[in-house]
């Protein structure tokens, strides 16, 4: 079970993760300016 589980978590966490750390905004929101930024 340890495989599927990293498997389903890897790929779930490794997308959001990356997508909401990377370029630090949501895909589906405009990017934030710098306040908006540092408000987050």
């Amino acid at each position: 079970m340890p495989q599927g589980q990293c498997r389903s978590a890897g790929t779930h966490t490794g997308t959001a993760a990356t997508a909401t750390k990377r370029p630090r905004r949501p895909w589906r929101e405009p990017p934030p300016p710098r306040r908006e930024v540092h408000f987050q």
